[in-house]
């Protein structure tokens, strides 16, 4: 019980300071206009936007392959853009591009799902992008603060608890919290013994 006790609070706890975290980046990203990424282990990253619409999101990248484009839905068409970037600054200069592949993406009540795929470096290869080595990715992004009240339960609980299992003080009827000093036997107030 007491394990089970202890998780609980290291849970709302932690859900706590997410929630605290979350908080902070949603009211700076909305009046700051900040963008933020921050990247995490296993090809996961974490990003925030900001002025008018804030919004978090999620995206996982996975390792380039060749046979990107089976990760794509088959029912949408691809678009592709390239972006030209300087490979080599020396003379001559060598130019390469950067390749994007984009999916698409499905939008409810302001939860918007997307993905694509996108090349590491600036590539000076002459082939066609079917061809080419890609790394795939996945994203959700949504306003700030959808997930707060999803991360105020634990706390919340936490809270209750704590409030409705609290321990009388000595003297004090258990059930009431009548003050029972005067009346030692019953409490006069819900007639629980002493």
């Amino acid at each position: 019980m007491k394990l089970l006790r202890r998780l609980f609070n290291f849970a709302a706890a932690i859900s706590m300071l997410i929630f605290l975290l979350l908080l902070l980046i949603g009211v700076r990203c909305q009046f700051a206009g900040v963008d933020a990424s921050v990247k995490l282990p296993f090809g996961n990253e974490i990003s925030a936007r900001g002025y008018t619409g804030a919004e978090i999101g999620f995206t996982h990248w996975s390792k380039a392959t060749d046979h990107w484009w089976k990760n794509r839905n088959t029912n949408r068409p691809m678009s592709v853009s390239g972006q030209i970037e300087i490979i080599s600054p020396g003379p001559p200069v060598v130019y390469g591009t950067k390749t994007f592949v984009y999916f698409g993406a499905d939008a409810w009540y302001g939860i918007r799902r997307e993905g694509g795929a996108m090349s590491n470096a600036p590539s000076r290869d002459q082939i066609g992008v079917m061809s080419m080595s890609l790394s795939p990715y996945r994203s959700i992004s949504m306003p700030w603060f959808y997930p707060l009240p999803i991360l105020l339960v634990f706390p919340t609980a936490w809270v209750v608890q704590r409030l409705r299992y609290h321990k009388p003080l000595p003297g004090f009827c258990k059930m009431c919290g009548y003050d029972l000093r005067g009346s030692p036997g019953k409490c006069p107030e819900c007639g629980t013994s002493a």
